[in-house]
Parts: C-alpha cells; structure tokens; sequence
C-alpha cells in the first residue's frame, strides 16, 4: 500500500494540476490564432482535460482521507489498567514539519481559489491553536482574521530569537493584556515615615504620595513577497524559509527597542532618565582597570534600591576584550569556570555568540550584539549595562506573532505577500536607580 507521504504528494500535485487546468479555461480565447508548430485546443478539449483532473484530485482526496483516517486510528491505546477502557492519544496537528501541509500555501490557495480543502486545513487548525491553554485569541487586537502560526514554525521563531533578542530574552516576557493600547503601573513616590512617640505626644503622621507610569502598546510588523511559482510548489520549505526570515527582522527589531527606544512611553533602558552612571575614561584601558567600574556600577544599585543586580550585558566585542586580558604573567583573566585559580577576574562558560557567557563578580554576563557601537565623540563607544532584571517591564502578546497573506498587491507579477506582526510594550523607568551604565572612552574599539 502506498505511503501516507507518497499519497499526500501526489493529491498535491493532482491539485496543482487542477488549479493549471482551470486557469487554462479561464485563458481561453476561442479567436486566437494558434502560433507556428502549435495544434489548436478547442474549448471541448481544456473542458475534458478539467474533467479528468477533477476526477483524479477526488479519487486522491479520498485516498488520502482514508489514510490519515487510518494512522489516526492507530494513536488508539488501551491503558494497562483494570477497567481495559481505552483511550484516545493526542491527535496529529495539521500543521507539521513532518506531514507535507503548508500553511503559507492554504493561505493563498483559500483566498485565491476557495479550495475548500485548504479552506478545512485552516479551520481545522484554527480550532486547534484555541484549544490549546497557551494561545489566549481573546485579544481585539487579534481579531480581523490573523492566524496563529504553527507550533513547529513557532518553535522555531524562538530558537531564531533567541540568536536575536538575548536582552529581551534576559528579561522575560509577561503576558500583554488584551483589549487595550496602553498599560498604567501604579507607583509610590514618596513613603510614610516613623518617629519616636514620646508619652501622650502626637504620631509622627506622613502620608505616602502615589503616581503612575503609562506604557503604550506598540505594533512591530515585517512582510516579504514570494513568487507565486514558489508558493505552488515548494513542499513546503516556503513556511520556514519566510517565517524564519520575518522572526529573525522581527526578533532584532525589538531587542534594540528594549535597549535604545526613544519613544515616549516605551523608552529603552539606555534611554531611561535617571539611571546610575559610570564614566571610564582611559585612552589605554585594561580589564583589570575596567574591573573597579563594574563594581561601581554594581553597589549603585545596592544602595539605590537595596536589592542586588542580576545580569551585566555587554557588546561581544567587550567580552571579546575581557577574554583577551592576562595578567603580568600571560595568564587569562577570564577562564573556563572549571579552572578557577584565586587570582582570576572571571569565568568563561563556553564559546557563544551571543547570550549567557560567563560571570564576572559573580553576576552573569549576556552579550548582546544589539548594544550601540557607536557612542561618545569618536563615535566608537560601546557601554555595559548592569541591572537588576526583574525591576525591567516587557510585554509581549502571547498569542502572536501572527500571519496573513495578500495576492492582490503582487497580481501584475504573480508574487504573493505574507505578513508577520505582534504586539508589545516595555517599562524600565519603574525605578531608574535598578540600572547601571558604563560608558567613555575606555570602551572605545578594543584592540587585539
């Protein structure tokens, strides 16, 4: 008997073919002049052609109906347990990397052609994503017909934004409320006070003062156009190759938000007013001159909100430079943290691009290719942040990044346009003195 997959690529083209034979009809002109070595093709002829791919694509449909009815069958499972009741395992998604369905491809196929077996698919896996807990689809910002990406294409946009968006991914996303455009935290600016009673005296009597910070909810969106030659007939490499592309533009879009946004309301941590800073000016600098500042940075935000920080961020290029220090004997002062002699500045825990890569005074390091390069005068700064996370705010919709198709923008060409977007928004002004910066001419270029 014929594979699953086999039967599944077949009916594919078997529709492909369809789809030919009726553009073909649709073309038809009965008073054009076939062109030299061309036979004319009547009417009848593209009709009985239509006709046979019909027949084929059902008796296929069918088929493979009946397959995937079969191998549904087979998640059947009796339990070892003495009611012998049975029980139904998880059924297969529509969409898989495995199964050969494209949802790229029913996308345009559903709006193009009203194919109603892809118009299915897509209902089918609609249902699929609401009933899932982690997909809240309530939001009024995703109603209009979006579609929740694929759980295999949306594993894969976090394993690309990871590479992306190590800030953003440091501080952790919360859920973004749904039905609203902005966010109000309340916060306590001015606190009650104590005093000593004497006996029969007055209470010492101050009342706290409160305020709030608004947060808008902002749109980051990205879209490509693919030919619609390679939306009919890739199988279905499409799907990961755009998806993957959009996460990606997507991923580091928000990453240099969360650090350099300018915009009210939504302002990056090295725009925050009123955060620590630290100036390390050195025409020469050396780690073991760079290590005092970093310590500065850390008991700032001891002492401005009695809590510790938790993460120090920093360009590559600057851990780069730390791993390149030695001391007077040629030793590394950064080493792999399974060699931790007593004089060393720092542990080294593995060789990675971007994100976790070591401590340094005891707080991890996250490098972050997203962080400016272009500071101070000779516009060749880099800057180190130091904070304490969970004092940084970052909202993300939960349900998203979601997915929509256009043909009509692309018809004169043949290209159909696919669209990412999500929702989000940041706080980190909740209180500024969370926050360490380091910057000046001792984090200019390093060399090597």
């Amino acid at each position: 008997m014929d594979s699953l997959e086999s039967v599944r690529e077949e009916y594919q083209r078997s529709v492909e073919e369809l789809h030919a034979a009726a553009d073909a009809i649709e073309e038809f002109d009965p008073e054009a002049t076939p062109e030299d070595g061309e036979e004319a093709v009547s009417f009848e002829d593209l009709q009985a052609t239509f006709d046979g791919c019909e027949q084929n694509a059902t008796e296929l449909r069918d088929k493979l109906t009946l397959l995937e009815r079969t191998q549904e069958a087979r998640s059947v499972s009796v339990p070892d347990s003495p009611s012998g009741s049975a029980r139904v395992t998880t059924e297969p998604l529509t969409y898989t990397r495995e199964n050969g369905n494209s949802i790229f491809r029913d996308m345009y196929r559903a709006e193009k052609h009203n194919d109603r077996t892809a118009i299915d698919r897509l209902e089918r896996h609609q249902a699929e994503m609401r009933e899932r807990s982690e997909f809240d689809l309530s939001s009024t910002d995703s109603a209009g017909g979006y579609l929740v990406a694929p759980l295999f294409l949306q594993e894969e946009f976090v394993t690309l934004a990871r590479a992306g968006r190590p800030t953003a991914n440091a501080i952790g996303s919360r859920a973004l409320p749904p039905n609203t455009d902005s966010l109000n935290i309340p916060t306590m600016d001015g606190g009650t006070a104590v005093a000593t009673q004497a006996d029969g005296g007055a209470v010492q009597k101050t009342d706290a003062t409160f305020n709030t910070l608004a947060v808008d909810v902002k749109t980051v969106a990205g879209m490509q156009d693919v030919s619609q030659q390679l939306v009919d007939r890739s199988v279905p490499g499409v799907d990961e190759v755009i998806f993957a592309d959009l996460a990606k533009a997507l991923a580091v879009n928000l990453d240099v938000s969360v650090l350099s946004s300018t915009t009210t309301n939504n302002k990056g941590i090295l725009q925050v007013s009123g955060i620590n800073t630290v100036t390390y000016t050195d025409s020469t600098p050396t780690l073991p001159e760079l290590y005092p500042k970093i310590a500065n940075a850390i008991q700032q935000i001891h002492t401005g909100i009695f809590t510790p920080p938790t993460a120090i961020f920093m360009h590559p290029r600057r851990w780069g430079f730390c791993l390149a220090s030695s001391d007077g004997n040629s030793r590394p002062l950064i080493v792999p943290a399974a060699q931790q002699p007593l004089d060393v500045a720092g542990t080294q825990q593995g060789v990675v691009s971007q994100g976790p890569v070591g401590t340094i005074q005891g707080l991890p390091v996250i490098t972050d290719s997203n962080i400016p390069t272009t500071n101070g005068a000779g516009t060749n700064e880099d800057q180190i942040i130091v904070a304490a996370v969970p004092e940084l705010y970052l909202w993300e919709e939960t349900a998203g990044p979601f997915l929509e198709t256009f043909r009509d923008v692309g018809s004169g060409t043949l290209t159909v346009r696919f669209r990412l977007h999500n929702y989000w928004g940041q706080l980190h002004a909740r209180r500024p003195k969370a926050i360490s910066v380091i910057s000046g001419t001792g984090l200019s270029t390093p060399s090597f």
